[in-house]
């Protein structure tokens, strides 16, 4: 008998933004997550990557599982 868990492992797809923050202390930016999206499919997550990379708030994007 296998084991019903084990066999539906599920996969979350996860697109992650990134914001620059300015530090008030020296004046260093560094980087900040902005937002988080979880998708069911690879190709979701990096399309949402791309677009939210185009937008002027945002300073990156990335897309994994």
């Amino acid at each position: 008998m296998s084991n019903s868990d084990e066999s539906e492992t599920k996969i979350h797809y996860i697109c992650q933004t990134y914001v620059e923050q300015n530090s008030a202390n020296d004046g260093q930016a560094s980087l900040k997550i902005g937002k988080q999206f979880q998708y069911s499919t690879a190709s979701e997550a990096q399309s949402r990557a791309e677009r939210e990379a185009q937008s002027e708030n945002c300073a990156g994007a990335d897309a994994y599982i």
